[in-house]
């Protein structure tokens, strides 16, 4: 490596030197002559420097059951050193990343149920050396939580009163926005929006109706994004004479 040298000491600097790595080193001495001794007893050392991995990019991600599975790229295949990944996350509204696990995976996926529907979250990963070190963190990727289909409405009831045709459907403690009422003749095709209620009204009386004339109804949810349901099941009712 060096020499002469004549002091005891020297400072092996040399920028290759890897942490992932043994080195062995061995002495031996020289006169003015350049006559060489025997080598000394060989040492062994593990330099103390950060263990420089590659960084997990190909992140994956597949959702079911309302269960977010992340996985990524197992570097461990073609690096030893490596021995398991941390993983962290942020949703649209935070600023900071923070961790999944506060222990690292052994294994190349963690699975996420912390989730919101219609939430937005970054993930990426990082590799964990034998050594403990950690390498730099991979781009983020984005997954948006699905939404789930609004309900169809599958029971309502109608019936004949004084005023007209009185359409109800069971009361539920849910966070909608309103309920839709949609109403044909029997002898027409298309339907027609007929009114809109809250989501705190579960009844609405049809007045504008003709005797002895056959109607077609269905009711459809609003959610609070204004997502709509698709149309349910329809009923239909004739409109009696005697209820005029």
């Amino acid at each position: 490596m060096a020499g002469p040298v004549f002091t005891k000491t020297f400072l092996d600097s040399s920028g290759s030197l890897s942490g992932r790595t043994p080195y062995y080193y061995a002495v031996l001495t020289q006169n003015l002559r350049q006559d060489t001794s025997v080598l000394s007893a060989i040492v062994r050392i593990v330099p103390e420097r950060k263990i420089v991995t590659s960084v997990p990019n190909q992140v994956e991600f597949y959702f079911v059951n309302k269960v977010l599975r992340i996985s990524w790229n197992d570097l461990r295949k073609g690096d030893n050193a490596i021995v398991g990944y941390i993983v962290q996350k942020k949703s649209k509204d935070q600023r900071e990343f923070s961790l999944i696990s506060t222990k690292p995976v052994d294994v190349n996926y963690i699975q996420d149920s912390m989730l919101i529907e219609g939430g937005e979250y970054d993930y990426r990963v990082a590799a964990i050396s034998v050594k403990g070190d950690t390498s730099l963190y991979g781009i983020a990727s984005t997954f948006i939580v699905p939404k789930l289909d609004v309900m169809m409405m599958k029971v309502f009831y109608l019936r004949n009163v004084s005023d007209g045709i009185h359409i109800s459907w069971p009361q539920v403690e849910a966070k909608r926005k309103a309920y839709n009422i949609y109403r044909r003749e029997a002898s027409e095709t298309l339907f027609k929006k007929l009114t809109t209620v809250n989501a705190k009204t579960f009844s609405f009386i049809d007045k504008e109706v003709k005797a002895e004339t056959v109607y077609v109804y269905y009711v459809t949810i609003t959610e609070q994004d204004d997502r709509e349901g698709d149309k349910g099941k329809s009923i239909s009712i004739r409109r009696i004479k005697n209820q005029l």
